[in-house]
């Protein structure tokens, strides 16, 4: 089969992180079998009289909008054409079945004289290989005359010769009538209430229809995605039900229902006055160091223009290279220019003595700006020189934008690949599981036509269900009879002694249980643990000769998909059968191994009985 031979060529591919991942999800789907994409639902099977009238045989079948599939099977004895007819609420369907004897013989001596010439063909070849050219020669003499015959013969001819010989004629044997089996299957929409019917019968009144059977099955094709979406619409519209009566129920006991949209709006406007204020404080604070640097910079200009005006101080030239004085560190400079102005950051009136001193330090102040000005422009002319050294030693002041161009195409040849590669997983991923759900179909088609049954687990369930009713009423039965053969004793007692003591039957007690549980005790229900939290309400089990109270409690469901199915209470003759309660899937199936932990209260007696 195809996904056997690609499972076989995953499993012996390089084991890469892909393989791994699609391996993995083959095994998923075989181990979980995942569910088909619809469950055939029998609806009945119905014999078909075969005739030369058209007569119908029908199922019932109920209003469904899901498909109607019927399979039909038909057994010939010969030749014969037939013509059937499959009416279903939702449409219906018709054709021609078989073909009538001239056509077959016709179409059957042509193919069995194909076959004989293929034959006589095959046997000439064979007989012209083995004999090949033969030639003969032959003379007779006498006195008065004289004669020689040569006779040759080709080895095909030979051959064909030989074949037309051996060849019988082609005629049909008397076995050869034409019979066979017509199977096939019709899907048709589903729609009202009603029938599906078939009638097959023939046009041709000369037709032998005797030893002619037929049958069909009706199914229904439930699709299970549909069904899972109903149940899930169904389950949000109970509990947006349920949420409108406990909505309805807090608005009428006083709750507000607006109040979380409420308390929303209020930390939503808490939030944006926080905002707002803390932008405004930013504004502020930007304004206050523009206003800042405005008064730093026309105080400065003020003691320029100042100083320019009293004294008529000209700018001094910058200096000459060779007469510059030892240079301090440019750190050393900023601190002493910082320090100098923040001495001086409030305008100040001037004052007469302090005059020689502002001059001084405004040729100060510009002095260093003009050395550091032709420092940079040093750097800068040195740099310059370099760069062009270097390129003519052959260096390439392109060669770090090229590196970076270079890692930026690798990067982005690398997401190209990681994109290719997703995508090639993505697609095999897709073929894995078209394979695996082709293979699963092909496997339960083969197990329903060798006899398997789809409902054997829900018969045994049933079965086992029986048998533990069984054993409960003989054990109940045996204690009723100890019972009746104690209170036998006890009266057959009190009889025997009846001159010496006064006792009564009324006196005498027995310890039984009654058979139906006492009232449950109301639980609080405290908050669920989680978002999906399944509630298990609490009950009663009976342990020997009392029933013991089992506490509900918060349990988590084992898959997505499951569902807690309370326990049941069987009454029986007057007896109490309690089923415990299970984990089940979508489709009904138990799930072992997932009972939630309960905690067991003090054993509680029941004394109505007494």
């Amino acid at each position: 089969m195809s996904w056997c031979v690609s499972i076989t060529a995953l499993t012996h591919s390089p084991p890469t992180s892909m393989h791994k991942k699609v391996l993995a999800g083959v095994a998923l789907l075989f181990v979980a079998a995942c569910a088909p994409r619809f469950r055939h639902q029998s609806l009945g099977s119905q014999a078909v009289v075969v005739g030369q009238q058209e007569q119908a045989s029908s199922i019932a079948v109920a209003a469904s909008s899901d498909s109607v599939e019927v399979k039909y099977q038909l057994y010939l004895p010969r030749a014969v054409e037939l013509q059937y007819a499959v009416r279903c609420p939702g449409g219906e369907r018709s054709g021609v079945l078989g073909e009538r004897w001239e056509n077959y013989e016709k179409r059957r001596l042509a193919e069995l004289q194909a076959q004989a010439h293929r034959e006589r063909q095959a046997t000439a070849s064979l007989v012209g290989a083995v004999t090949g050219h033969v030639q003969g020669q032959a003379q007779v003499v006498e006195p008065t005359h004289h004669a020689q015959v040569t006779v040759a013969a080709d080895g095909q001819e030979i051959g064909q010769a030989v074949a037309e010989a051996t060849t019988p004629a082609v005629q049909l044997g008397p076995m050869d009538t034409g019979a066979r089996t017509l199977s096939d299957s019709v899907t048709l929409p589903g729609g009202v209430a009603g029938s599906c019917s078939m009638a097959v019968w023939s046009r041709h009144s000369e037709q032998d229809l005797s030893g002619v059977t037929a049958s069909f099955h009706v199914a229904r094709l439930v699709d299970l995605q549909r069904e899972r979406r109903e149940g899930k619409a169904k389950k949000r519209q109970a509990a947006l039900a349920l949420r409108a009566q406990v909505t309805t129920t807090l608005v009428s006991a006083g709750a507000d229902p607006d109040a979380r949209r409420k308390a929303a709006t209020q930390k939503a406007a808490h939030r944006a006055e926080i905002e707002f204020a803390a932008q405004q404080a930013k504004r502020h604070k930007r304004e206050q160091e523009r206003a800042d640097r405005v008064a730093r910079n026309r105080y400065a200009l003020a003691i320029r223009g100042r100083v320019r005006a009293q004294f008529k101080v000209d700018p001094p030239s910058p200096p000459e290279p060779m007469h510059v004085q030892p240079k301090p560190p440019k750190a050393d400079i900023r601190v002493a220019v910082d320090t100098r102005v923040d001495t001086r950051m409030q305008p100040r009136p001037v004052k007469p003595a302090t005059a020689e001193l502002d001059v001084g330090l405004a040729v100060e102040i510009q002095r260093e700006g003009e050395i550091e000005f032709g420092r940079r422009q040093a750097s800068l002319n040195t740099r310059g020189r370099i760069i062009a050294w270097l390129e003519s030693c052959g260096a390439d002041k392109y060669h770090r934008a090229r590196v970076r161009q270079a890692k930026f195409d690798a990067y982005q040849a690398d997401l190209r690949s990681k994109d290719q590669q997703r995508e090639e997983a993505r697609r095999r991923e897709k073929e894995s599981i078209t394979i695996s759900l082709r293979a699963r179909e092909e496997l339960l088609a083969y197990l329903v036509a060798n006899g398997a049954d789809p409902d054997y687990r829900r018969r045994q369930n049933e079965a086992d269900f029986a048998s533990f009713e069984a054993r409960v009423d003989s054990r109940r039965l045996a204690e009723r009879r100890k019972r009746q053969a104690m209170t036998a004793m006890a009266e057959a007692s009190v009889t025997a002694n009846a001159p010496e003591a006064e006792v009564s039957v009324a006196s005498l007690t027995i310890d039984t249980i009654s058979t139906n549980p006492p009232p449950a005790p109301v639980e609080v229900r405290p908050a669920a643990p989680s978002a999906n939290a399944t509630w298990i309400s609490g009950f009663y089990e009976r342990q020997g000769s009392q029933w013991v109270w089992i506490s509900g409690t918060w349990a988590t469901p084992p898959t997505n998909d499951a569902v807690w199915i309370p326990g049941v209470e069987v009454r029986l003759g007057g007896r109490v059968v309690v089923r415990p309660g299970s984990w089940r899937d979508q489709l009904g199936k138990k799930l072992q191994g997932h009972m939630p932990r309960r905690s067991v209260r003090p054993n509680v007696r029941d004394h109505r009985s007494r």
